[in-house]
């Protein structure tokens, strides 16, 4: 049986979901997972209801929290950046399309900026090699 999984396609520069002749553009496969990876690092966790679950292991494992660690001042230096590990791992591994997230590298890319890469392994057996995102906006 074919896999029919697909996700819509945003546009992160307009803020709005990609369109052609009127229908939302969709994803498959590991571009699919790109898409996936993206939205879920770049919207903090717990901030939108739509996230919200019945079942309280669940509510609100989806995005990240690396913004809100990215700019403690509570916390070390080498603290902030397993925790930034953590989170980026954690903003994705529960994605039912993400099987591994391995080989996370947090660091500055000058001044306060942080930023991070890492490999995810995907159901399609494929790793996606994900570089430069930014984790303090």
């Amino acid at each position: 049986m074919a896999d029919t999984r697909k996700t819509p396609v945003f546009d992160f520069n307009t803020g709005e979901f990609k369109v052609d002749a009127g229908r939302v553009v969709t994803a498959r496969g590991s571009e699919a997972v790109k898409e996936i990876i993206q939205k879920a690092q770049l919207t903090p966790r717990g901030s939108y209801i739509i996230y919200a679950s019945e079942v309280p292991y669940l509510n609100h494992k989806y995005g990240s929290d690396a913004q809100d660690i990215a700019t403690r001042r509570d916390i070390s230096e080498e603290l902030r950046i397993n925790e930034l590990k953590r989170a980026v791992r954690e903003a994705i591994i529960y994605d039912p399309w993400v099987t591994e997230v391995y080989s996370v590298d947090v660091y500055r890319t000058g001044g306060e900026n942080l930023a991070a890469d890492y490999v995810v392994r995907t159901i399609y057996d494929v790793d996606l090699e994900v570089k430069g995102v930014a984790l303090n906006g």
